[in-house]
């Protein structure tokens, strides 16, 4: 599983770096939005973890250009926890699949992160697949 942060605070970057290697992930970094937007179009990642506090550009505004551009990849919001209940229904109207208050409990993203990717395979089915039906006696 590959994971894309993006955030500009070094200490979480370290933070979420060292969780997602020990669980095994891959994962990536960027502090911009353009290098977030052409990630996700590229469609590299399993995840997305968005700041919605980064220093040069709205996550908010991200996360509605990542719906609009860049596919179906879950997206994992980041809100402070001083942000109103506003603020968490404004990610999740945009197309966020999950909000997390700031700071962090690491286990919780990470089951988070779980939870939506394989939420998000269930969506789809693989290449070649048609829908599938089955009797009561199956």
């Amino acid at each position: 599983m590959k994971v894309l942060v993006v955030d500009d605070d070094i200490e979480l970057l370290r933070q979420l770096g060292r969780l997602f290697h020990r669980a095994g992930y891959g994962v990536e970094f960027t502090g911009t939005e353009e290098e977030a937007l052409r990630s996700a179009r590229e469609g590299r990642f399993d995840c997305l973890i968005v700041n919605t506090r980064v220093a040069h550009f709205s996550g908010l505004h991200l996360l509605w250009s990542l719906r609009r551009e860049a596919g179906e990849a879950p997206v994992i919001m980041l809100v402070p926890s001083s942000a109103s209940a506003d603020r968490r229904h404004e990610c999740l109207t945009l197309g966020a699949d999950d909000c997390l208050s700031l700071p962090i409990c690491p286990q919780e993203l990470l089951l988070r992160v779980q939870a939506v990717v394989r939420r998000s395979q269930w969506r789809m089915p693989p290449p070649g697949v048609g829908a599938m039906s089955a009797s009561p006696g199956m």
